[in-house]
Parts: C-alpha cells; structure tokens; sequence
C-alpha cells in the first residue's frame, strides 16, 4: 500500500516502493480486472514494409583503392630518399670493407720493407743491384715490365644483386 505524506503546501503526496515479487502479481491483476490494456505488436501482414537497404559494397573497393592511393602518394617520397640512403650505406659499407683489407695488405707490406731482408728483396726486383760475386741475367719479354710496387686505386666491389633489388631500383630510381 502506497504510504502518503505531506508536504509544506499541505499537498499530499504518495511515496512509492520499488517493485518486488509480490508488486508484479498484483499489477497483473490489476491490469485484467480492468487496468490499462496491454498493447500487442500489429500482425506481421499488416506492419508497414520498410524499405530494402541500399548495399553499400560498390563503394568499399573503390574507397579502399583511393585510400592505397592517397597513402603511396603521400609515403613514396619519404621511402625513395630511405632506399637510396640505404643504398648508398650498403655500398660504401662495402667499399669501407674492401679499403680496410687493402690497408691490412699495405700494413703487412710496410713492416716486411722495415727490414733488412725486404729492403733487399725490393733493391733487386726493382733496381736490379747484386751482392759481390752474384750475377744478374735479366730475361727480357716482348713488352716491358716494371715490377714497381704500385698502388692501384680501390674499386667498389658490386653488391649483390637480387631479383628484388633490382625491382625496387627501378620503382626508386636508383641506378
């Protein structure tokens, strides 16, 4: 039973309780003995037909596509300058490697004219000087050949080439 109070106004006003087991029992049978109608959903024939969804799916490949399109326009310069930069590291990389083996070569080459047995190995190949009592023959060829100590300058050995390399050399213009 609802409890009712006063207010200032000398209103009364009703306080409710909130709806326990008993309370849906009896607004169930208020509602048969004649409380508010209970409304039912309109038969199936005769709800009004709504229309048939439009589908969307022409639309996702050709939003996709333009956004693969927008993100290469927009990434491809950025990743040109890294391929190159990566290039150019790759291959001076390998002209470093290629330098420290020739200065390795020169290095050992230096210590063995630091003595006494590689200066005089160098004075009769390259100058043709004998100790007393030696003698010299000199077998001469049909061209000249010095046999001077020379330094030739460092090629860069050629990387690699593969298959995707060469793809992305072509997309990137790198040569």
């Amino acid at each position: 039973m609802p409890r009712s109070t006063s207010t200032q106004h000398g209103a009364r006003a009703t306080a409710r309780k909130s709806p326990g087991k008993g309370d849906a029992r009896r607004a169930s049978a208020s509602r048969s003995r004649g409380g508010a109608p209970r409304t039912r959903p309109a038969p199936a024939a005769k709800r009004p037909r709504k229309a048939p969804a439009r589908s969307r799916a022409p639309y996702g490949p050709l939003v996709a596509i333009a956004v693969i399109a927008v993100l290469a326009w927009t990434f491809y310069p950025v990743l040109r300058v890294q391929y190159r930069e990566e290039r150019t590291k790759a291959q001076l990389e390998a002209e470093l490697g290629a330098l420290k083996t020739r200065n390795a070569g020169l290095q050992t080459q230096v210590e063995r004219l630091k003595t006494p047995e590689g200066v005089e190995d160098v004075a009769r190949e390259t100058l043709g000087l004998v100790r007393e009592g030696e003698r010299a023959y000199v077998v001469v060829d049909g061209e000249a050949t010095a046999t001077t100590a020379r330094i030739e300058p460092v090629r860069a050995p050629e990387l690699t080439e593969t298959v995707l390399t060469q793809v992305l050399d072509a997309v990137f213009g790198v040569q």
